[in-house]
């Protein structure tokens, strides 16, 4: 993988979410074991995202650009609100548009301008911070 920028490793992390997302897809509906830690794994590395993405990526972003700040307080809001749908997870289809919503507006708006704007010294810090939150290989 080529981990040279922020876009390319949040990639990389949504990727994974996908692949896991797909396993709790396939599982819902059994009453197994694999059903509940199929959907605790996808928790468990969605929240991991979300905190990479809150204290390695945005915390770190310059505040003068009212654009991406504007960005950033929105992907912020749906991480809450994706957070508490995931206490009471019913709808697999609505929260799975949900997410690829997100996905897309972070892939296309935001880790593209950070990429292109950011100066290089503060993008291999925020590389750097992503890389220590290590991806799961359970996907």
């Amino acid at each position: 993988m080529k981990d040279d920028t922020i876009l390319n490793l949040m990639v990389a992390h949504h990727s994974l979410l996908e692949a896991l997302f797909s396993i709790v897809k396939e599982e819902a509906g059994k009453d197994s074991g694999e059903a509940k830690d199929a959907l605790l794994e996808f928790i468990w590395e969605l929240k991991k995202h979300f905190f990479t993405e809150e204290e390695a990526v945005f915390r770190l972003v310059p505040k003068e650009n009212n654009q991406i700040n504007g960005i950033i307080k929105h992907l912020m809001d749906e991480h809450i609100m994706m957070t508490e749908k995931l206490k009471d997870l019913k709808d697999l289809d609505e929260f799975y548009g949900i997410l690829t919503h997100h996905r897309e507006e972070e892939e296309k708006e935001l880790y593209p301008v950070l990429d292109k704007e950011l100066p290089e010294g503060l993008k291999r810090e925020i590389i750097a911070r992503i890389n220590e939150i290590p991806l799961s290989a359970k996907a």
